[in-house]
């Protein structure tokens, strides 16, 4: 039973401990720009609530001497968390330019490694998911200040603007006939 309550949780990217989780995915990461960045991460786990999780995470990246760091609570509707609600505050570096389809595949080690000229944006966000069926559907609304940490300045009629901001409303829809699912 250990063996499968550990396993089920390292495919999330944490080990469970107690009642906490440690995201041992945000322990240690590398780019051009922090150079080494060490950090930790940790969130209550279903032993504490089984409907609610609360977390935060931090991290100091040595060459920029810059902290990150973050907080977010999680609401689950449903037993086996196919119905969620995710609110949360981010101050981390981004990549300019990207655009963000599946938000997942944003933050693995190969998009961090790769990190040369970078934004810092601090984000305020909230998430609502919902498995129907074959389908699952996402609805996220998002405030971000960006702040481009390399030389940059738009040159507009009012004046030189060298950081801004964004508010951004986005749905994603994914329909997967046939696929299903089950609690591990």
């Amino acid at each position: 039973d250990q063996i499968m309550k550990l396993s089920s949780k390292i495919t999330e990217g944490k080990i469970p401990s107690g009642f906490f989780d440690i995201d041992f995915r945000r322990l240690f990461s590398y780019n051009n720009y922090e150079n080494v960045r060490l950090g930790a991460g940790l969130q209550t786990n279903e032993r504490l609530v089984k409907w609610l999780s609360v977390g935060g995470w931090g991290g100091y990246g040595f060459l920029d001497k810059q902290w990150k760091y973050g907080a977010f609570a999680e609401f689950y509707a449903d037993k086996y968390k196919e119905f969620t609600i995710k609110a949360g505050y981010e101050e981390d570096l981004t990549d300019p330019g990207r655009i963000r389809l599946a938000q997942e595949l944003d933050k693995t080690y190969l998009n961090t490694y790769l990190l040369s000229r970078v934004d810092f944006t601090k984000s305020t966000y909230i998430n609502i998911k919902k498995k129907m069926g074959y389908w699952n559907a996402s609805l996220q609304l998002s405030k971000q200040d960006i702040k481009p940490m390399y030389p940059y300045t738009l040159m507009t009629s009012t004046g030189n603007l060298n950081k801004y901001s964004s508010s951004e409303v986005s749905l994603n829809l994914r329909y997967a006939f046939a696929e299903r699912t089950a609690p591990f």
